[in-house]
């Protein structure tokens, strides 16, 4: 297997001690937690990038502690720091409004998404910048992250963070002198987080805006609906709603009513109490699935006494009659036949994918038999006005 590139992502303010500190703790054999990075990004301002070349390169820190610590190579250079831009192409000098945060959020979204491919494992530290390119750089790396990929934060030591902020002390900290002297301590610490975004059937095409738009509906979908209202053939949910022919809406609603009116969990996925069999089905269609017909359409519609006259002809009981003597296989049969038309008629429906895949009907074999059902959440409240 070829080693994956490893990739050092870093937000940055004013404080450029971030950098050196964690290259510090990634190459000295102290902390056992050797990391030979590829490249290191640097995500700053302009004012950022100023403090980072003046201290790290023009009076080559970085230099020096590369040697100290005996490290062949360091791949960071002043092109490895990328300045947020304003939609102009403008350095920004810093992140202090709405407008600002969203420049800082496409540059670090759409750089993540470039190194995240599978040849990248990215370590990503929220340490410097101010708190907002925390949280883009965060909410990035969960729209991004794959499994070999860490989400960091890095703690010096309070006495030495102070001196970080004299900007023009000279004795100004950047790495330990000694890594075993408490007083010096770093400590990084791996951030848990829920890397959903890779792991999610949502297109990365487009812009962070976009996707985060893609993955919000994708989830909000996978709640429960609240309310689903059936009066009579027609459902209705939020802005949505469809109507089905009366004896494909019958078929519907005695599914519904099977579900909600069992006693399994919540989360159930179709079970003997929630589904039905084909043998249920043959003899409800002679009775409960014919009942809600005749509430769909009244007791003296034509429709409903055709179809209940040729449903009722069937005797339930007789296997050994062909279908064309009737009996129960073509009982089956005619039931078959009205389950697969509702399905072409429920697959036409231009509704929502979420109350679409709520009343979906699922099949489950269960104990070598095949059950039908749907498999509504039973948190949605669904009312039958008629």
């Amino acid at each position: 297997m070829d080693k994956k590139q490893e990739i050092l992502m870093i937000t940055i303010g004013t404080s450029p001690q971030v950098i050196t500190e964690l290259l510090y703790y990634y190459s000295h054999p102290f902390y056992k937690n050797i990391k030979q990075f590829d490249q290191v990004i640097v995500f700053t301002t302009s004012k950022g990038k100023k403090e980072i070349v003046e201290n790290l390169f023009n009076r080559k820190i970085l230099q020096e502690m590369q040697r100290i610590i005996k490290v062949k190579k360091i791949n960071f250079s002043e092109k490895d720091i990328l300045v947020i831009r304003d939609e102009k192409g403008l350095e920004i000098d810093d992140t202090t409004d709405t407008e600002s945060n969203l420049y800082s959020m496409n540059t670090i979204f759409d750089t993540l998404k470039k190194y995240t491919h599978k040849n990248t494992s990215i370590t990503a530290a929220i340490a410097g910048g101010r708190k907002s390119m925390s949280s883009m750089m965060s909410l990035a790396f969960q729209m991004l992250a794959r499994e070999q990929d860490e989400l960091i934060h890095i703690v010096a030591p309070d006495s030495k963070m102070y001196d970080g902020k004299k900007n023009n002390h000279p004795d100004k900290w950047y790495y330990p002198n000694d890594p075993s002297n408490p007083l010096e301590k770093i400590t990084v610490s791996c951030i848990p987080t829920l890397k959903i975004g890779s792991y999610l059937p949502i297109s990365k095409d487009g812009s962070f805006e976009q996707i985060l738009h893609r993955l919000q509906n994708f989830i909000v979908d996978l709640s429960p609906l609240k309310k689903i209202t059936i009066n009579k053939n027609k459902f209705t949910c939020n802005n949505d709603s469809f109507t089905l022919q009366p004896m494909y809406a019958a078929l519907l609603r005695y599914f519904m009513k099977k579900r909600i009116n069992a006693s399994c969990k919540n989360t159930c996925n179709g079970c003997v109490d929630c589904f039905v069999s084909f043998e249920q089905i043959m003899y409800a269609s002679q009775n409960e699935i014919l009942n809600e017909h005749k509430e769909i359409s009244g007791e003296s519609n034509q429709h409903y006494l055709l179809k209940k006259e040729r449903i009722m002809q069937y005797d339930p009981s007789n296997c050994e009659l062909s279908e064309q003597e009737l009996g129960e296989l073509g009982l089956k049969a005619r039931n078959r036949q009205d389950l697969s038309r509702l399905r072409k008629a429920y697959d036409k429906l231009p509704i929502s994918p979420k109350l679409k895949d709520t009343l979906l009907l699922r099949g489950s074999r269960i104990d070598g038999v095949r059950y039908i059902g749907v498999t509504i959440n039973k948190e949605t409240n669904v009312s039958f006005q008629k």
